[in-house]
């Protein structure tokens, strides 16, 4: 077993690894952060003890094999591969990593708010946005099943993913990935160069988005010479159809088509005619724009039957895909899948906003979503890629009726800026939202970044001075930041608003709701500080957001004592104010500090580079000898205690150089 506190700080090429985010049957993935390019990376690493030598064999060559077909892949919603290679005994890969949401955080989401507001679940995420989701997970489905596989010895046509389910794929909200989803996880895709171990002792995939077909596979010699009437026309690719089609199906009504409490149970629903006689008719009587793609994803096959005499299934996604897209444009009144799912992903990070289109509750009970949670070996979950659930408690009633009807003053100041003009629309989510993003599943990769205004709380000088005194360098721009807000800002002025669901409901019903939502959030802010929200912070940090400053302020005032917190509050001010004097003290008071949400061993770490980053300023700036004193002791410490580390040793030469002679 992988001692996974132990690879914790530990050096893969340029990238250093914090933190296990993911544990699937092929190995453990890992959060790394390269510091060459300064982003965040994935390291998935193969896990094969407690294996007997057959099936560590048979592991090695399919971890391998992984790597091999992403290298070859080059499509922009299939996760990139940067690196591979054997490090610390173990055979790794480094991945590209996706700042989103998995389609398994979607339905947590989701579901949640569904058990909160008591409403159906096509209320929360609509037909156009569930169709949305599907097409565009079939554009790197389709090149995948199209793509060639150049090896050094022959050419593969062609390569089946055969693990579509929720938690591989991702819904980006960052950089080229907004707003589509990214294919992840080929640890089970299947070629030409594979063996077949679709089905075995341990039944490699996820259950519940597997077919009749993937289930019952002939492997011996018999059943093939039975069946090969059928199994000479089917193609791997099938299996992929299958499972997008269930996926599809989970979107539009929030429960899986074959569902049971166990594995055996759900796999005897696959195997039941009948299952799939009700899954068809539920579809075309709830949902009948759908019925037509739906029969011919999830097909009950036959195996004694040729496959040309059996109902129709599509063999790939790219036969799939113009049915789909014409599903989709049906559905979506002139706006793009990317328009649809950029205002998803805003939504998702603010849940409270997810409310019915026509501001209406029912009454009734909200129907069953329970979804059996069988993960994905290999996979990795991001929501920013972490494996929490989401919950999150409902809005709180204002404080004060003077609280409230103070908010509900600047509220109404704020909406009817130019600014804010595109929320006049209907539009659900502010382009320039404060709110705590405390719940979102981990780190959700939102900017959540505050107005750029001049005299804004949120934007980066004053934000900055004020949290630590004046700056010493007032001119450092944070132009870079500020461009970056900008762009989010716009494309959230841009982003057509959902369509109104009903005939002739108001608009205003919806703003009055966001309005007070929003209020209400304002007071509450920093209100939940847990993993979750540190995670967010941790990254908003690192990029210079600057509506860091109110989320870091906001959960100080109610954790005051949090070491995560304070160590982050140091990082922030560091980046205006190196030589701050009470930035020093709490440094200093945190070095034998246990933190709550940090691996000590990096917590450590960064408490005592900062300790030096701040007396190597100081010295700079004042050239007396106490602070050269203080430069060369918190030097000497840092060098003593990670000099024998190889993850640390840039920082340590960096250190070093710096040491007055």
């Amino acid at each position: 077993m992988i001692a996974q506190d132990q690879l914790i700080g530990s050096r893969f090429e340029k990238c250093i690894v914090e933190r296990l985010i993911g544990r699937g049957g092929y190995g453990l993935t890992f959060l790394a952060f390269d510091e060459e390019l300064q982003e965040h990376r994935v390291i998935k690493i193969s896990q094969d003890s407690g294996m007997d030598e057959v099936s560590r064999r048979r592991h090695l060559k399919t971890f391998l094999e992984e790597g091999l077909i992403l290298s070859r892949l080059k499509h922009p919603q299939i996760v990139t591969l940067r690196g591979q290679g054997d490090k610390h005994g173990h055979r790794y890969m480094i991945l590209d990593y996706i700042q989103g949401y998995s389609l398994r955080n979607v339905l947590d989401i989701v579901g949640q708010r569904q058990a909160e507001l008591g409403c159906a679940w096509q209320d929360l995420l609509d037909p156009v946005t569930a169709s949305a989701l599907i097409l565009s997970a079939l554009y790197p489905m389709e090149y995948a099943h199209r793509a060639n596989v150049h090896l050094p010895d022959r050419e593969i046509f062609g390569v089946a993913h055969r693990d579509i389910s929720p938690g591989n794929l991702i819904l980006g909200v960052k950089g080229n990935e907004k707003g589509r989803l990214v294919l992840i996880d080929f640890g089970t895709a299947k070629t030409a160069l594979t063996e077949n171990v679709t089905v075995d002792q341990n039944l490699v995939g996820t259950i519940p988005y597997m077919g009749k077909a993937r289930l019952q596979k002939a492997n011996s010699a018999e059943q093939k010479a039975q069946y090969q009437d059928f199994w000479k026309d089917f193609r791997e690719t099938q299996h992929d159809i299958h499972a997008i089609g269930v996926l599809y199906y989970q979107l539009l009504t929030g429960r899986l088509p074959f569902y049971g409490e166990t594995s055996p149970q759900i796999i005897v629903k696959i195997l039941d005619p009948e299952v799939y006689s009700q899954c068809h008719l539920e579809i075309a009587s709830a949902h009948s724009f759908a019925s037509g793609v739906l029969r011919k994803c999830i097909v009950y096959h036959d195996f004694s039957v040729p496959l040309g005499d059996q109902p129709y299934q599509y063999p790939d996604a790219a036969s799939m895909r113009p049915d789909m897209e014409e599903v989709f444009h049906s559905l979506s009144g002139g706006k793009t899948v990317n328009d649809v799912l950029i205002a998803l992903g805003k939504k998702l990070a603010h849940p409270e906003l997810m409310v019915p289109i026509d501001g209406r509750q029912s009454t009734g009970q909200a129907s069953s979503a329970e979804i059996p949670a069988i993960a994905a070996p290999g996979g990795y979950v991001t929501s920013l890629g972490l494996p929490f659930p989401h919950r999150r408690r409902p809005p709180a009633l204002y404080a004060s009726a003077i609280a409230g009807g103070l908010m509900l003053a600047l509220g109404a100041a704020w909406w009817l800026s130019p600014r804010h003009s595109h929320l006049a629309e209907g539009a659900l989510v502010p382009n320039d939202s404060k709110s705590s993003h405390s719940g979102i599943p981990a780190q959700a990769g939102v900017n959540g970044a505050g107005a750029k205004d001049a005299g804004h709380p949120g934007s980066g000088g004053e934000a900055l001075e004020n949290l630590d005194g004046p700056a010493q360098a007032p001119g450092k721009s944070r132009s870079g930041a500020g461009r970056k807000t900008d762009r989010d800002a716009a494309a959230a002025r841009n982003t057509p608003a959902m369509a109104a669901r009903g005939s002739g409901q108001p608009g205003g019903t919806v703003k009055v709701a966001a309005l007070a939502t929003l209020a209400s959030e304002t007071i509450q802010a920093g209100d939940v500080w847990n993993q979750e929200a540190f995670v967010q912070v941790q990254t908003m940090v690192r990029e210079e957001d600057a509506s860091a400053f109110e989320r870091i302020s906001g959960y100080l005032a109610k954790n005051p004592e949090s070491p995560d917190l304070r160590l982050l509050k140091a990082q922030l001010v560091l980046m205006r104010n190196p030589a701050s004097p009470e930035i020093r003290r709490d440094l200093v008071a945190l070095q034998g500090v246990r933190p709550e949400f940090m691996h000590p061993n990096l917590f450590h770490e960064q408490v005592l580079f900062l300790l030096w980053k701040t007396d190597a300023a100081t010295f700079e700036a004042q050239k007396t000898p106490a602070s050269r004193i203080n430069m060369v002791k918190s030097a000497n410490v840092y060098i003593s205690e990670f000099q024998p580390n190889a993850a640390y040793q840039q920082k340590v030469k960096a250190i070093q150089e710096r040491l007055p002679h």
